[in-house]
């Protein structure tokens, strides 16, 4: 149980190490360039990207100040992977939307079809004729 513990937590350093590398890279800062904007050494932020080593919050927070994304480096989520996300759902929503109000009925709506469904045939046709419908009468 403790060696899974163990091996869980080295494996979220990589990944954290990784997500740094990256963002270092988009930044287009080389690892002693990061190094030295941060105040570590860059052994120090070879260390970090290899997962070896935790990330403190100061460096951290300096990375973020030069145009790091936080939610990327504590998350794995880019911003703009976010807003696509974000747009997709609103699109779906408004197919669902629409599917919707084409299924759905207003309350109007309701008692429209509840009033002609419990109607005399002849007031049907009166109705369907309100309505401006095309009345067949069978004759």
């Amino acid at each position: 149980m403790n060696q899974d513990k163990h091996a869980d937590k080295q494996a979220l350093l990589q990944e954290a190490g990784e997500r740094l590398r990256l963002e270092r890279q988009r930044l287009g800062l080389s690892q002693a360039q990061a190094a030295e904007k941060t105040g570590v050494t860059r052994e120090m932020w070879g260390r970090y990207e290899r997962g070896a080593v935790q990330v403190n919050g100061h460096v951290l927070a300096q990375f973020i100040e030069l145009g790091a994304s936080e939610t990327f480096l504590r998350r794995g989520v880019s911003r703009q992977a976010r807003y696509v996300e974000q747009e997709e759902v609103s699109k779906a929503l408004d197919v669902i939307t629409d599917a919707l109000s084409q299924v759905c009925m207003s309350a109007d709506e309701l008692r429209l079809v509840a009033g002609y469904r419990a109607a005399s045939p002849e007031r049907r046709l009166i109705l369907l004729e309100l309505a401006g419908g095309q009345v067949a009468t069978g004759t």
